[in-house]
Parts: C-alpha cells; sequence; structure tokens
C-alpha cells in the first residue's frame, strides 16, 4: 500500500471499532478527520464517509444481528422515517453543495455544529446510564405499539435528514437519543443502531454517488481498517466498558466540533 494511503487506513480501524463497540463514530469522527487531518472538501467528505460506511456497518450489523441483539420492531419503525429523511437530506447536498463549492465552508460549520450537538447528547445519555443503570435494566426484545412506533419514526425522519446532508447522527446522535427515550437494554439499543445506520448508509452512498466521481482508492484504504476494526469491536461488546468508549469519544467531538466551527483556531 502506498504510505499517503496508511493514514486512511489508521483512521478507519479507529472509527470502525468505534461503531462496532458503541454504535457511535460514522460520520461524526470520520467526517472530521477528513476535513482536518486530510484536508479533503466537506460535500466530496460526506461522500467518502458513506461510501466506506456501508461494508463498515454492514459487517457490524452482521455481527450483531448474528448474537440476536437486534430489535426487530424498534428497526422497522426507525427505518421507516430514516431512510426517506437519508435520500431527501443527500438529495439536498449533491444538488445544491456539489454544484456551488463555495458552500463548502459552511457544509463544513454545519458538520462541526452537528458534531457539538452529538457530543453533548452523548454526555446526557452517559450520565442517564450511570444514574439509572441503563445497561443493565433496560428491558430486552420490547415491542412498541403503532402510536409510539409513529414517534419513533417520526424521530428516524429527523435523524435521516441530518445523517443525509452529513454523514452524521446515525450513531452519534440517534444512539443517545433512543437511550433517553427509551427503556430498552443498551446492547439492542447499540445492535439496533448499527443495523439502521447501514441502511441509511446504503441510500446515502448511493445518491451522493450520483452526482460525484468515486475515489475508490481511498474508499478501499479506509475499508481496510473500518471493516477488521467493525468486526472486532462488536466482538468487543460486553467485555470491556463501552462507558468509557462513549466518554472519550464525546471529548474528541467536542473539540473537533470546537475546531470544525471555528471556534477553536489551529492557525499558528
Amino acid at each position: 500500500m502506498p504510505f499517503d494511503l496508511l493514514g486512511y487506513t489508521l483512521a478507519g480501524l479507529v472509527v470502525g471499532t468505534s461503531i462496532g463497540l458503541t454504535g457511535i463514530g460514522g460520520g461524526s469522527m470520520m467526517a472530521p478527520l477528513l476535513f482536518m487531518v486530510f484536508h479533503i472538501p466537506a460535500a466530496h467528505a460526506v461522500q467518502l464517509d458513506f461510501l466506506y460506511l456501508v461494508p463498515t456497518k454492514l459487517a457490524g450489523g452482521w455481527q450483531h444481528y448474528r448474537r440476536g441483539t437486534v430489535n426487530p420492531s424498534l428497526t422497522a419503525f426507525l427505518s421507516l422515517g430514516a431512510l426517506p429523511g437519508t435520500i431527501l437530506g443527500s438529495l439536498f447536498v449533491s444538488r445544491t453543495v456539489v454544484s456551488n463549492p463555495a458552500l463548502n465552508g459552511q457544509l463544513r460549520q454545519l458538520i462541526g455544529v452537528f458534531v457539538i450537538v452529538s457530543a453533548l447528547l452523548l454526555l446526557g445519555q452517559l450520565a442517564v446510564m450511570w444514574h439509572t443503570g441503563a445497561d443493565e435494566r433496560g428491558v430486552r426484545g420490547v415491542k412498541f405499539t403503532l402510536g409510539r412506533g409513529l414517534l419513533i419514526a417520526v424521530i428516524g425522519l429527523g435523524v435521516g435528514l441530518f445523517v443525509g446532508a452529513t454523514s452524521i447522527g446515525a450513531g452519534s446522535i440517534l444512539l443517545p437519543l433512543l437511550v433517553l427515550l427509551l427503556r430498552v437494554h443498551m446492547r439492542e439499543l447499540v445492535s439496533t443502531d448499527v443495523a439502521v445506520g447501514a441502511l441509511m448508509a446504503i441510500v446515502g452512498a448511493t445518491v451522493h454517488s450520483m452526482t460525484q466521481a468515486i475515489q475508490w482508492d481511498l474508499v478501499a484504504a479506509l475499508l481496510l481498517g473500518s471493516v477488521p476494526g467493525a468486526l472486532l469491536g462488536a466482538r468487543l461488546v460486553g467485555i470491556i466498558s463501552t462507558r468509557l468508549v462513549r466518554s472519550v469519544v464525546a471529548g474528541a467531538l467536542i473539540m473537533s466540533g470546537l475546531i470544525l466551527t471555528g471556534i477553536i483556531s489551529t492557525s499558528g
């Protein structure tokens, strides 16, 4: 592998492991890395994010499915809203930002805002887990009424819009919201989040790639690290403390969001 692609593989390994272990790390970690480390324009970074997320989240989702921890009814209701939302968000960015490169700066700042929001939601999720023991007390195999299911679909629609536009939110926004709103066992929430995230990644990658050429060498380098990382992370669920990992991720998200929005300057 050319040396300049090794950095993409290492980035994929770190992010993929976080995805498999916590359901968090896709756009919220990779997009800032693509901006700040590899200096890729915002619209193209979103496309790359989706492309590498498809097999990464499919690999992680398959591991969770094999363990029987994906909640079918929650997955169905979330997908009912999340997939159309992803299409709409992806269409807006792929048609507007790609045709007007000057908007890349605004998209970068918007992504920075969402990264900070996702970090704050993650901290709220951690606070709930510490005080209520969400990991242990959540209900396994819970089913939802039609009314509550439609509310979940609306939440999925809103998150899907953000995911389609920024590639952020499948894990870093959706998962904390589910933890705050539902009394479902944490393993099921993580597994379901990864499964729905895989579906959103497929939709987002398809729409964004309709208007942009694909740099397959970068995608391959990211996947070389992210797929093994996702498989490793899924196997580590229940073995190492996901709370600790989420705390570290939250701190990294806040710092990267402050940089992307310009609140913290990295210039000399």
